[in-house]
């Protein structure tokens, strides 16, 4: 079954359009070079950057390396603001600290993160010259603010990798691997509450102005969206075989949301919208899983796009919004 629909728990359903569809995205793929993909970022619906090896600004499908100045750095993480501004985080062979490199326009900043030698995760640029950060095996959250930084101390156990806002209000997600357990805070200003504590089960995935986990068991895999007050049922997708899995989650909201699914013939993509989860019938053939899956990355939805690298990192998928 490749059709699954699903009735909604709240009643402010943000249809895109009447109804749900079978073409909701129009799609195009560039064939591109990289090298050693860490994480994509969309600036706008034309333009993506890459973090890798080497790093790479993408604009309508001519690809541009970055000049970071330094010859020695490898970016493992992006967070573009828009078109003209991103962040990259990585490492030097001068800095045994990741070093923060920000894309102004074609021209570079460079900033070394103090108090840690781990990497950093889940890069999330807020507004120009903002951003947060959780780091590896340690209990911290990086805010940057123009030139300047702060540690937050994580109260719990555990290391922050995903950030979003939800409305005007900016939430971290933590995980303890040692203790299965995730913990979602609250940040304001300098302040980290907790507001829910639960098991390390499910993938989250940061939907444009929700958080949506999935939860797979055999061929079911239900979709949630977050509240403070607990999680709410999306849909749930059945699929034909125990080898579709849902690999990626992006889009605007829990009304409007894109998947990937991997089966035994590559991806194919379902969008929630108009209140039904759908599989689109114009998705392009020949999206295939990489023998390296950190070469597979999907950016965040935004200027009603997004963007997908797949095929060891040869490969960009351009999903626009058509209705």
């Amino acid at each position: 079954m490749f059709l699954t629909f699903a009735s909604c728990s709240r009643d402010d359903i943000e249809s895109p359009s009447s109804g749900a569809s079978d073409k909701f995205f129009n799609w195009t793929i560039s064939a591109v070079t990289t090298s050693g993909v860490s994480k994509i970022s969309q600036g706008d619906a034309d333009n993506v950057f890459i973090a890798g090896t080497s790093s790479y600004r993408i604009s309508r499908g001519v690809q541009t390396k970055i000049n970071f100045g330094d010859s020695t750095f490898t970016a493992y993480d992006v967070s573009a603001l828009d078109s003209s501004y991103a962040v990259f985080a990585g490492s030097t062979t001068a800095s045994l600290s990741p070093i923060i490199k920000i894309y102004d326009n074609g021209s570079i900043q460079t900033y070394t993160v103090p108090g840690t030698t781990n990497k950093i995760t889940g890069l999330y640029v807020t507004e120009r010259g903002k951003f947060f950060a959780g780091s590896y095996y340690q209990r911290n959250v990086f805010k940057f603010d123009f030139g300047a930084f702060s540690l937050l101390t994580i109260p719990a156990p555990g290391n922050a990798y995903l950030f979003g806002r939800i409305n005007s209000t900016l939430y971290a997600v933590t995980s303890d691997a040692i203790n299965s357990a995730r913990v979602i805070y609250r940040i304001d200003g300098g302040t980290l509450t907790a507001v829910r504590t639960e098991s390390n089960s499910g993938n989250i995935f940061y939907a444009g102005s929700d958080f949506i986990k999935v939860e797979s068991n055999g061929t079911a895999h239900k979709f949630f969206s977050f509240a403070e007050t607990g999680w709410s049922d999306v849909c749930t997708y059945y699929a034909g075989s125990n080898n579709e899995y849902v690999s990626y989650v992006t889009g605007s909201s829990r009304n409007f949301f894109t998947t990937l699914i991997l089966t035994s013939g590559g991806y194919n993509a379902h969008v929630f919208g108009g209140g039904a989860l759908t599989k689109q019938a114009n998705f392009p053939s020949g999206v295939s899983g990489s023998t390296n899956p950190d070469d597979q990355q999907i950016s965040l939805y935004n200027n009603n796009a997004f963007h997908f690298c797949y095929g060891n990192g040869t490969k960009i998928l351009n999903g626009v919004y058509a209705q």
